[in-house]
């Protein structure tokens, strides 16, 4: 038998007794991948999402709006750091940011949760300081109203804060909405 990671010719292993010494079965992904495994569990490939015909239906993912949102924000958090270059181009900015909106689409129901994993992670240091960073952008590409940030996510709100004052130099692009902002 070939193993997913051999060559494009790969196959699904026998369901029969063939299982890797990790007790997990061995599963071959289409060629976009080659490296999914999942348990009998019904576990996926964070990949490819395919999954053995022998294993239970799967429940709803509950780890991809909190992966989408870290995702998000390590690329916005690069993002914040290219506007603080004087030297940074529009069109630089115009494609990260077409970059995330289009990842957003991809996970509408991250989006309708945003607010609520933002609050989720204020106690996590390590978002926190993306957040001081690239909250601000973020909300601007969701059109999310700071208000309603402010209500439900404070902790996030005051590290958003220091961040305002750049809203005036990103009404320039079009493409960016910025919401009002009074508390």
């Amino acid at each position: 038998m070939k193993d997913p990671e051999d060559g494009d010719n790969v196959e699904k292993y026998s369901d029969n007794n063939d299982e890797l010494s990790d007790g997990k079965e061995r599963w071959s992904c289409p060629a976009c991948c080659k490296q999914g495994r999942v348990t009998r569990s019904g576990s996926t490939s964070s990949t490819c999402g395919a999954r053995s015909e022998t294993t239970a239906p799967l429940q709803p993912d509950q780890s991809t709006p909190t992966d989408t949102l870290t995702l998000i924000l390590n690329h916005l958090s690069t993002m914040a750091s290219d506007i603080k270059d004087i030297k940074n181009s529009q069109s630089q900015l115009r494609t990260d940011v077409a970059y995330c909106r289009n990842l957003l689409q991809q996970h509408s129901d991250s989006i309708s949760r945003h607010v609520d994993l933002i609050a989720a992670c204020e106690t996590n240091i390590q978002i926190s300081r993306l957040l001081k960073e690239s909250c601000l952008l973020t909300l601007l590409i969701l059109n999310r109203d700071l208000q309603d940030l402010w209500r439900r996510c404070p902790q996030a709100t005051a590290l958003l804060l220091p961040l305002l004052p750049q809203a005036p130099k990103l009404r320039q692009w079009s493409y960016l909405d910025v919401p009002t902002i009074s508390f």
